[in-house]
């Protein structure tokens, strides 16, 4: 009965997680148990359920583990607010009291997951963008694009991984969300919301961020003008 499991994590902290504990507390490599990889995307098939990967938020806490002060001096942190800027300066995972067993947990789960991911999409299990936006290290608006590339990362095809933040989000969300503006799709009727990019994104998925304007509730926005807003936001 339940319409969309978020994030793919805590698939892995109910099915997979085994005796990973255990061996953790004897000092050993965490071994998440993959031969229940198909029983679990069988499952979610038959049950129709949506998952989001939600990769973006897992890859980020790996980074900021091996390279906290490059995390923080990404050049977008200066359009976050200086509440946030600080809540992720003190949150972050490297305040852990247990970041040993930590590390060694994340080092395991993240390759997990891609497999897992891989597992879902080849399954026919929809698979919906997502990113935990504001956590420590996930950019609000940057961190969609680092969920397309992860999604591409773990085996999905550019197409794919487009699919997960339009067609296949509008479809979840008109089944779901009662009123919801029609959109995900390039088409008569649907709300114009659009971006127009320098470069194929099928291609490559890193395209995706070559943006040379977006409409945004009907209005042209160069990226000129995009980025003059954002100096004299970042400038306050």
């Amino acid at each position: 009965g339940q319409d969309m499991i978020a994030h793919s994590e805590e698939l892995f902290f109910t099915y997979f997680y085994g005796d990973t504990e255990s061996r953790l507390d004897r000092g050993l490599a965490p071994e998440p148990d993959r031969s229940r990889i198909p029983w679990v995307v069988e499952r979610l098939r038959r049950s129709c359920a949506a998952v989001t990967p939600n990769l973006s938020f897992v890859a980020m806490t790996a980074r900021q583990l091996d390279d906290l002060d490059g995390v923080l001096g990404d050049p977008e942190a200066r359009y976050l607010h200086p509440d946030v800027l600080q809540m992720w300066r003190d949150g972050n995972p490297r305040h852990r009291p247990d970041l040993e067993r930590f590390t060694a947990r994340e080092r395991a789960k993240f390759p997990f997951l891609q497999e897992l991911t891989r597992a879902l999409a080849r399954g026919g299990v929809p698979l919906l963008a997502g990113t935990d936006a504001s956590a420590p290290g996930l950019f609000p608006g940057k961190s969609m694009h680092v969920e397309l590339e992860e999604l591409v990362r773990a085996g999905l095809t550019p197409a794919q991984a487009l699919a997960a933040a339009t067609t296949s989000a509008s479809r979840f969300i008109q089944q779901h969300v009662r009123g919801a503006d029609p959109f995900g799709s390039v088409e008569p009727g649907q709300r114009a919301d659009l971006v127009l990019l320098g470069a194929n994104p099928l291609a490559d998925i890193r395209n995706a961020a070559r943006i040379t304007g977006v409409v945004v509730r009907g209005r042209w926005l160069t990226a000129e003008a995009i980025g003059s807003m954002r100096r004299a936001y970042g400038s306050r």
